[in-house]
């Protein structure tokens, strides 16, 4: 029958089995890091080593005892590598060489102990004594008072291995972590203190039993304690850093069972909190959106990667449209082991986006006025010009059909010439029609140089007004996909700039020159160049700034406008002094946006 000294070691294993199990299923189910894991597998090697140590305190026969010392000290190899994994895990100290050492060291002691006749624990064949306990209870001695060089050599290598451990718990203390640090010293120093006092027990033949148990289920107990408390501090803190989220945030296992959601996912569903545990989708919301939620949850899964959607569903009375993110939670091995949903309430910013919008169109649809208003001179001389070439051929034909012989040659050529005005004006009038209506017609494959063509249609009397001369025209490019009347609402607007920056100068040739061309073979480079009286260098970040205008009568929206709609053209615009004069102002557009 096992006394109180057997039955407090049979404790002292449960203890460690309890530790083990517990930081064993919390690496297991990934609730905690792989520190947990090592501290897991060195407390199941000391139940091994504790359990041959009791079976040496009950031994019967000499070689019983030297086969449990033996495996005894196969444990404590093996304790000593986990051991010293553990620290360098947990406090992230890890000095190179020495670990190696150690690991070397403690593999020798292994290999011998194997091929030893009596093990490392005795130099010759032991004799069974008994060791009589104050309190009555006999044991079987398992002082070790006559050492091989074998055993001093494992004793050296615990005495590395626990300064090793002290060290990288001063090396926490000092770099900041001062609570695991100390944590760390007390339990390895409570710890070297028995082993160190299991060894005056041998040295000085005191007849007391092994402490260095005692030793293990402290470090046991200490260490368990402070890496869970670690572990809750660490899921408290993610916790309340998620209850301040703005956002509903569920995760989830593989079976696509609620785990967690913070307090926001409860409030914006208004699902109760006894609610969650261990349900689905299913069982939280309507048949179509827990449809919608798995649907995408079995994505996530299969294909290991996040997704990113949007669904409306009535919330309160009214539709809301929010953003979802699924991702998948994984292990080390890149296994799904759960998934993780954020829900964004964006119907506000819908809304907010809607109505930036309609401003945005009701901008550019002001400004394409004001710009046709200011060329409305050249407008009625381009309109004008052919009605009036109308007018004149009408009558000339008039005048030759009351004569007596018809030329019917030079009516049909009469003809010809009204057909010709009449598209012409009726080209500028559609043109005039189309930048001045409200909404703007949806984007479609363009030819940039019909746009440039037509733009200098309508400005052409501008042109002839100024005395300004168009050097060169782009040449022939690929389509572009964009809206046709806002890039022309950009072209009038950059070179009516131009114009009227060398309408300015009043010396000086006046020429204006486009050019365009395909850059990297998936955008159009157009760029418009003048000799005008330019931009000063330090105003030139500040040209397409809203409000900011280099005219006495202007705006300042124009050079804006134009670079809002390049870029909801996905392009880019700027403006570079010339070394000469004037300035050459370039947009990009890409190939086919938006098909």
């Amino acid at each position: 029958m096992n006394g109180p000294f057997i039955t407090i070691l049979y404790v002292i294993v449960g203890i460690i089995g309890y530790a083990a199990l517990n930081h064993g299923l919390a690496f297991i189910s990934k609730r905690a890091s792989h520190v947990h894991r090592i501290f897991a597998l060195m407390a199941i090697v000391l139940m091994g080593h504790i359990l041959c140590r009791i079976g040496a305190y009950h031994s019967e026969a000499a070689s019983e005892l030297v086969l449990l010392r033996r495996w005894e000290t196969v444990f404590t190899c093996f304790f000593a590598v986990s051991f010293i994994a553990f620290i360098a895990e947990y406090t992230g100290f890890r000095p190179r060489k020495f670990i190696i050492a150690m690991i070397g060291l403690w593999a020798i002691l292994f290999a011998v102990n194997l091929f030893l006749p009596y093990g490392i624990q005795f130099v010759e064949a032991p004799q069974l004594a008994y060791l009589d306990l104050p309190w009555g209870e006999r044991v079987v001695d398992l002082r070790v008072l006559k050492r091989s060089i074998w055993h001093v050599l494992g004793l050296a290598g615990i005495v590395l291995m626990l300064g090793y451990a002290l060290y990288a718990s001063y090396v926490q203390y000092t770099t900041g972590n001062r609570k695991r640090g100390c944590g760390l010293g007390i339990a390895v120093g409570l710890f070297a203190v028995l082993v160190a006092f299991n060894s005056v027990i041998n040295f000085a033949d005191i007849k007391w039993p092994h402490t260095s148990d005692f030793g293990f289920v402290s470090l046991v107990v200490l260490m368990g304690a402070e890496l869970t408390k670690e572990y809750r501090d660490r899921n408290r803190r993610m916790s309340d850093l998620l209850s301040y989220f703005p956002f509903a945030v569920g995760i989830k296992d593989i079976n696509g069972r609620y785990q967690f959601a913070n307090p926001e996912f409860f409030r914006y569903f208004g699902i109760s909190s006894n609610d969650l545990s261990g349900k689905n989708d299913s069982d939280l919301f309507p048949e179509d959106l827990a449809y919608h939620f798995q649907k995408i949850e079995s994505e996530v899964i299969a294909n290991a990667k996040s997704v990113t959607n949007e669904y409306s569903h009535a919330l309160k009375g009214k539709a809301s449209f929010v953003r979802l993110r699924h991702f998948p939670l994984q292990r080390a091995d890149e296994t799904v082991f759960g998934t993780c949903c954020i829900h964004i309430d964006v119907t506000e910013q819908n809304e907010k986006d809607d109505a930036l919008q309609k401003l945005r169109r009701q901008v550019w649809h002001s400004d394409r006025i004001a710009s046709t208003s200011v060329v409305t001179s050249s407008i009625a001389h381009e309109i004008c010009q052919p009605l009036s070439a109308i007018l004149n051929n009408a009558q000339a034909g008039l005048r030759f059909l009351t004569a007596n012989s018809v030329d019917l040659d030079e009516i049909r050529d009469l003809l010809q010439d009204i057909v010709r005005d009449d598209k012409r004006a009726g080209a500028v009038i559609n043109g005039l029609r189309a930048m001045l209506q409200k909404q703007d017609p949806p984007r479609s494959t363009i030819d940039l140089n019909v746009c440039i063509i037509e733009v200098l249609e309508i400005l052409r009397g501008e042109f002839v007004r100024l005395d300004v001369k168009l050097e060169s025209m782009p040449k022939k490019i690929e389509a572009v996909y964009a809206s046709k009347v806002q890039i022309q609402q950009v072209l009038i607007n950059l070179i009516m700039n131009a114009l009227e920056s060398m309408s300015a100068q009043n010396t000086g040739h006046k020429s204006l020159s486009i050019h365009s061309e395909l850059v990297d073979g998936n955008s159009v480079l157009v760029s418009i160049r003048d000799t005008g009286i330019g931009i000063p260098e330090d105003k030139l970040d500040k040209v397409f700034d809203g409000f900011y205008t280099t005219k006495s009568n202007g705006m300042g929206v124009g050079r804006e406008v134009c670079r809002s709609i390049i870029e909801s053209h996905s392009g880019k615009i700027w403006v570079e002094a010339n070394a000469d004069a004037g300035v050459t102002f370039s947009f990009v557009l890409p190939l086919n946006n938006g098909k």
